[in-house]
């Protein structure tokens, strides 16, 4: 291929506490499938109901637990029982190339582990993937957090199973509305108002092992999904530890007021127990109204939710394991299997011999992470399954130098397998991986594909 380089542009603190209730205690027999609820009101009356005053007076939402210890313990690398699912990011429908990946933020150094930034580019993929969510429930107006996630129909949102069933009243959630890079009342990418609502019923029996759940929003008028103008982050389930997140979120009680998308960059997270499923524990000072918000592993995949936290731990929140049961729960709102097919879709042998003139462009799809000391590692594999794409790819890395900038730093080539590993000189910065198009043959041309953007923090 040749080179051709593009322009790459609930939580809980302050919470009420009641007696009797345990944050994983169920209080009833866990019961199995996903619960689903489908959404009777106009997108338009949702809209409507949503005036600026009522975004602005929206209630951050507070959870009510027991009084307990935590029950705080160091995080042991693991092995699931059940293999691990990834489902990888999804840039959004405009290209990457178009879009200025920039992370111009204001930063505060914390003590307990954690950094806390305000992200300001809030429409730049993949922060515009975060938005907030409005929503009505036993007749007052909250607010939460939600995160896109890459699904085949490209409308699928995950958050807290808090925002969306209060199961001390239990009731689904109304006026669900969810608002993507959103800032200072803004609305960039528009309103987007949920069709179906999915929580696990053991949500619903008051256990926060599974507070986690999903909405299917509907289109606008022209038609366009909510991944198509946002891109949509990874989500990966079933993961062994260890864990380092990096959460985000609305948070809107003192000392924040919900108008800012705020990041916590955690160290190592702990569990709230013991076992592969307990939940985990991060550093991290956001209040309420970032309930729901996504944790983020690896730069690219959602793998927790902010659920809870406790009076007696500032700055620490809580979200729950992903594991099988989230997996369903994902699957049935997304309307598909996330168990992965190895083999290809074949290209049909009774296709007619295409004219050289008119090539066929093989869409591309490049992954990227960095570890520690710096091996720049991925994988190439092509949408459509033309895997002569994939091996001997071309795979160059940048590092960015500024908000529109990047700089090349080193080059490799996939492998038969179409994965890569580079060594990188060991350097703080936001790294992403680019190949350029280019033939295989005379008919077969390989489109090119930028990574996401990737922090290295060593």
């Amino acid at each position: 291929m040749k080179r051709s380089l593009a322009a790459v542009v609930a939580v809980v603190t302050g919470m009420t506490w009641l007696p009797g209730m345990s944050p994983t205690a169920s209080g009833a027999a866990p019961a199995s499938g996903t619960v689903r609820r489908s959404i009777t009101q106009s997108p338009a009356s949702v809209r409507s109901y949503w005036t600026p005053e009522r975004m602005r007076t929206a209630k951050p939402l507070a959870l009510k637990l027991s009084q307990r210890d935590p029950r705080l313990t160091r995080q042991e690398p693991d092995a699931p029982a059940t293999k691990e699912t990834v489902i990888a990011p999804s840039a959004p429908a405009t290209g990457s190339a178009s879009i200025t990946l920039t992370r111009d933020t204001k930063s505060q150094q914390q003590s307990l582990g954690f950094v806390s930034e305000e992200i300001v580019n809030v429409t730049d993929f993949p922060y515009v993937t975060h938005g907030k969510l409005f929503f009505s429930s036993d007749g007052s107006r909250y607010v939460c957090s939600a995160t896109v996630v890459n699904s085949q129909a490209r409308n699928v949102i995950v958050t807290a199973g808090h925002c969306l069933y209060d199961n001390d009243a239990g009731v689904f959630s109304s006026n669900v509305m969810f608002v993507p890079g959103y800032r200072d009342g803004d609305r960039p990418f528009g309103s987007w108002v949920a069709e179906e609502l999915f929580v696990r019923p053991e949500w619903q029996n008051g256990n926060f092992n599974y507070d986690f759940a999903a909405a299917v929003l509907g289109p606008q008028s022209d038609g366009d999904e909510v991944q198509d103008v946002t891109g949509a982050r990874g989500i990966v389930f079933n993961r062994a530890a260890p864990f380092n997140f990096d959460a985000l979120g609305y948070p809107a009680a003192d000392p924040f007021d919900g108008e800012r998308l705020i990041h916590c960059v955690s160290d190592p997270a702990i569990r709230d127990g013991s076992g592969s499923l307990a939940p985990h524990g991060i550093g991290c000072d956001m209040t309420e109204g970032s309930s729901g918000g996504g944790w983020v592993v690896e730069d690219q995949y959602v793998n927790s939710v902010t659920s809870y936290g406790y009076t007696k731990l500032p700055n620490m929140l809580f979200g729950p394991y992903l594991g099988t049961a989230a997996e369903d729960l994902f699957e049935s709102a997304a309307g598909e299997s996330t168990d992965p097919d190895p083999t290809p879709t074949p290209t049909p042998t009774a296709s007619p011999t295409p004219d050289p003139l008119e090539p066929i462009l093989h869409e591309m799809d490049l992954g990227l992470r960095v570890t520690k000391h710096l091996v720049a590692k991925g994988t190439m594999t092509t949408i459509g399954g033309f895997e002569a794409c994939a091996r001997n790819a071309p795979v160059e890395i940048y590092r960015m130098i500024d908000s529109s900038t990047g700089r090349y730093v080193k080059e490799g080539v996939t492998g038969d397998n179409g994965t890569y590993s580079i060594r990188l000189p060991d350097r703080k910065g936001r790294y992403f991986a680019y190949s350029s198009e280019g033939f295989v043959d005379d008919v077969n041309l390989c489109g090119e594909d930028f990574s996401v953007i990737v922090r290295h923090r060593h």
